[in-house]
């Protein structure tokens, strides 16, 4: 079909990343998500110099209970003062997930999915938590 953006599709150099995973058993959906993840999404390396602190020299922010749950983004809320989580199932089958956050309040979530479930979180301040729509409007 053409349009007007048919003459200036696909211009220029084009890069494209790939890998062929080998699967031993059962289709694990998990690990593929994972897998793709890891290929897609490279580490930020950020170089910082030894210093006097509090933290220690690993941490994370967030962990998710469930391998079939993947944690997609954690960001400040639109209209701050919140962090707002999305997470989704990716197994195709219902799934109960606890998210914990150990640098806000220790805040622990428990979520139920249904299959391919997306989810957006609106943690507060105080680690009390509701599930919003994708533009954070509360609701509960």
């Amino acid at each position: 079909i053409k349009d007007e953006f048919t003459q200036v599709q696909d211009l220029g150099v084009q890069e494209l990343r790939y890998s062929l995973v080998p699967e031993v058993g059962a289709f694990n959906p998990a690990a593929s998500v994972k897998k793709a993840c890891q290929v897609n999404q490279k580490p930020i390396v950020i170089y910082e110099t030894f210093h006097k602190g509090a933290l220690p020299l690993r941490d994370s922010y967030a962990s998710v209970s469930n391998d079939e749950i993947v944690l997609s983004a954690l960001k400040p809320s639109e209209n701050g003062g919140k962090i707002v989580l999305r997470l989704y199932e990716i197994s195709g089958k219902e799934n109960q997930a606890e998210v914990a956050l150990a640098h806000w309040k220790d805040a622990k979530i428990s979520l139920h999915f249904k299959p391919f479930e997306l989810k957006t979180v609106c943690v507060n301040a105080d680690g009390t938590y509701c599930e919003t729509d994708l533009l954070e409007n509360d609701f509960l």
